[in-house]
């Protein structure tokens, strides 16, 4: 299978069990505390066969968290970020199917069930306090006086349908308004 890019992350076993010109199958072992951290690719779809659980699959756009037994499966579009661990953060194994197209893992932030886990690589990935009320909203907050571009961050790193919201802009927006409102 062609691969654009790889993701860096821990898992207690890999075993690639078929591969083709746009398609992969794989079976990983997440021990305790491990996790697939948030992700999305471009093109491929995955498929999870939960071999020994349970297992979660959690995506968002649309938000929704599958709860894998052994035998059961779930598909996840291309396009739709999501994180994958054991249950209650425990051991699980499964099988992915990964196509049809070129493979690519693009890493996106964010705590899964609004709550810090086990897993070190999805809380350093994640940029938000635990107690935010939307677990699936990203925050990314750019201080003046650090040298940050957001326009340029936004652009590099974005999730594909994300909106740019530039709170200065509208700020100036709504002074606007306000000046029109009261006829200045």
């Amino acid at each position: 299978m062609e691969t654009r890019t790889h993701g860096s992350y821990e898992v207690a076993g890999r075993e690639i069990v078929a591969e083709g010109a746009d398609v992969r199958v794989t079976v990983l072992t997440l021990a305790a505390g491990q996790c697939v951290p948030w992700h999305y690719h471009n093109e491929v779809a995955d498929t999870f066969v939960c071999l020994a659980g349970p297992m979660v699959v959690e995506t968002r756009a649309p938000r929704a968290l599958h709860l894998l037994m052994p035998g059961e499966r779930c598909a996840v579009p291309p396009k739709t970020a999501h994180t994958v661990r054991g249950k209650d953060d425990g051991p699980c194994q499964f099988l992915i199917v990964q196509g049809v197209g070129i493979y690519d893992f693009i890493p996106v932030g964010g705590y899964s069930d609004a709550r810090r886990t086990n897993c070190p690589r999805c809380d350093q990935m994640a940029r938000r306090p635990a107690r935010s009320r939307d677990p699936h909203r990203r925050r990314d907050l750019f201080l003046p006086n650090v040298a940050r571009d957001a326009h340029s961050e936004f652009a590099e790193r974005h999730i594909p349908g994300a909106v740019f919201f530039d709170i200065e802009e509208s700020r100036i927006t709504a002074r606007k308004l306000a000046l029109t409102l009261v006829g200045f």
